[in-house]
């Protein structure tokens, strides 16, 4: 799992602080644990690495071909997106500082020549590994060397920084691999701006590897770099640095800004909230008490004072007391400002205030329809519906038969009262993709799409209530889906009333095979059935909250 929160901190000083920093050059290489040229490059490569690394760091992508790679497998999109971005055709390849390099060029030389450039950026990227719950967090500070209008984007990869084993994985005899890259945590975070030197960013991410096969938990690392995406150039690289935020790392004395809030759904159906507010330090001095005002719907104002200790660059988590508001029916809002710390004034407001958009959710009547396609492991997948006890009032799964449609309604007492429900993969991973390209769908009994998807780990929650506020008015905006001609023989379209980002088309057989996919672009899409043999296949439109099933029949 994957999460990262995007925090633009911008203060002007009383004076101008200026820190430089040293250029950190960063070598990316594109490697194979088959590639016989490869085995024989790396050695010297390491070597230079190894001996620089105040200078330059290293991020290895394994490349698909010519032969075998485990590390290829582990992550084989986001390893081919970085070799295609370079198109990279042959390994080993590397680049420096963005600029494809030939490896006979990669010299002590080279390495301090591209180091002495000046840069604008400093990048520190305070980094921990909580091996009880198998996550790595990092927190990217960004600071300026000068003033300046940034087009530049983050990239926050772990990787481990040496893999040794026993058998050689591939052909080529390696069995010690360096800087083995194996996910992005932030890919490609926007840090676009007008920046002088009295300003910083920060950039929070996360990564639950418990699914992923790290070899060595002690050899996680980071490496992090901005560049530009145009140009390709490498402005600054970084290591991750395994220590806490020192005062000499922050700029203000009394600094604090709302990072993120816990506890609140993005649909509900309960007008009673316990928002949780998690606040970061980012002050030289040791946070002892935080007044914070809070409203719902920018309506009564309420305010709490927390004391404690927080260090610099800590986060704490604010429970604020229970409050009972005005659910309204569709858009709703929750914002959180910070009034003062440590008994006086932040001394930069700007980052203060956060605010949270959520929905009131559904409301059906006796039933609720379920739309489910299961994947390769259908015995994996359960479902629950509970009330706001927690009593289960109906529940289905597992199932047998993989990739298979299946439709039901679902009786849902007319009592009044707010129902989660609630789809379990006993596998971590979803219904979709890993497994096959499973969906699920949940409607009221009037059509409005509760909540649909596929792609979860272990568990995913929607919530709707019955008797209660109806939430988002759709009826009228809900994707009214047109299929023409039918039947079809070669082409036909695909005509949506409207298109939300990520709509997608797919067609299944009348067995649920998955046959063809792709985006919806327009309100008018066409679709090639060319090479579909001729019989009656299902359209399945995803727009938004809205799905949407429809029969063509293909002649020929």
């Amino acid at each position: 799992m994957k999460k990262f929160f995007l925090f633009f901190l911008l203060f002007v000083c009383a004076s101008s602080i200026q820190i430089f920093a040293q250029r950190v050059v960063l070598l990316e290489e594109a490697t194979n644990a088959s590639c016989g040229p490869c085995a024989a490059y790396n050695p010297a490569i390491d070597a230079l690495l190894s001996s620089n690394t105040d200078i330059i760091v290293g991020l290895k992508y394994h490349a698909s071909w010519p032969g075998v790679d485990p590390f290829y497998q582990h992550n084989k999109s986001q390893n081919s997106s970085r070799i295609s971005y370079y198109g990279i055709n042959a390994v080993p390849a590397i680049a420096v500082d963005g600029a494809i390099t030939s490896i006979d060029q990669f010299t002590q030389s080279l390495i301090n020549q591209k180091a002495a450039v000046p840069t604008p950026y400093n990048l520190k990227v305070f980094t921990s590994v909580d091996k009880d719950n198998n996550v790595i967090r990092t927190d990217a500070l960004i600071t300026f060397n000068e003033s300046f209008s940034s087009s530049e984007k983050l990239y926050v990869a772990a990787v481990e920084n040496v893999i040794s084993l026993n058998v050689a994985p591939g052909s080529n005899g390696e069995k010690v691999f360096h800087d083995v890259f194996l996910k992005f945590l932030a890919n490609g975070t926007e840090i676009g701006g007008d920046y002088t030197t009295s300003d910083y960013v920060i950039v929070s991410s996360e990564w639950d590897y418990s699914e992923f096969p790290v070899y060595d938990e002690d050899q996680l690392d980071i490496r992090a770099f901005i560049q530009n995406q145009n140009s390709k150039n490498v402005f600054q690289a970084a290591r991750g640095f395994f220590e806490q935020a020192q005062p000499d790392d922050l700029i203000y004395n009394n600094d604090a800004d709302v990072v993120a809030f816990k506890n609140m759904g993005e649909v509900t159906c309960d007008n009673t909230a316990e928002p949780i507010v998690s606040i970061r330090n980012n002050g030289k001095t040791t946070l002892t008490s935080i007044v914070i005002s809070y409203t719902f719907n920018d309506g009564e104002i309420f305010e709490y004072e927390w004391t404690g200790s927080a260090a610099p660059f800590e986060i704490i988590d604010v429970q604020l007391p229970s409050i009972t508001y005005n659910l309204l029916n569709g858009n709703n809002s929750f914002t959180a400002t910070i009034t003062s710390i440590n008994n006086t004034v932040d001394e930069y407001p700007k980052n203060n205030s956060l605010v949270f958009d959520y929905k009131s959710s559904y409301e059906t009547l006796g039933f609720v329809k379920l739309y489910y396609k299961s994947d390769d492991k259908p015995e994996e997948t359960t479902w629950t519906i509970t009330n706001s006890n927690g009593e289960v009032v109906a529940e289905g799964g597992p199932y047998s038969e993989p990739n298979t449609v299946t439709r039901l309604e679902i009786d849902v007492p007319n009592i009044a009262d707010c129902y989660t429900f609630t789809i379990y993969d006993t596998g971590g991973n979803g219904i979709c993709c890993e497994n096959g390209n499973g969906i699920y769908g949940l409607e009221t009994n009037n059509g409005k799409v509760i909540v649909s998807g596929g792609q979860f780990k272990s568990s995913e929650s929607s919530t709707f209530n019955v008797g209660g506020y109806e939430g988002i008015e759709t009826i009228a905006e809900k994707a009214t889906v047109a299929i023409y001609p039918n039947p079809a023989s070669n082409l036909f379209t695909v005509n949506m009333s409207h298109v939300e980002d990520g709509a997608t088309i797919t067609v299944y057989n009348i067995m649920g095979v998955k046959l063809i996919s792709q985006p919806a672009v327009s309100t008018i899409n066409t679709v090639d059935a060319a090479f579909l043999p001729a019989g009656i296949y299902l359209v399945n439109v995803v727009n938004g909250r809205n799905i949407e099933t429809k029969k063509i029949n293909i002649i020929k």
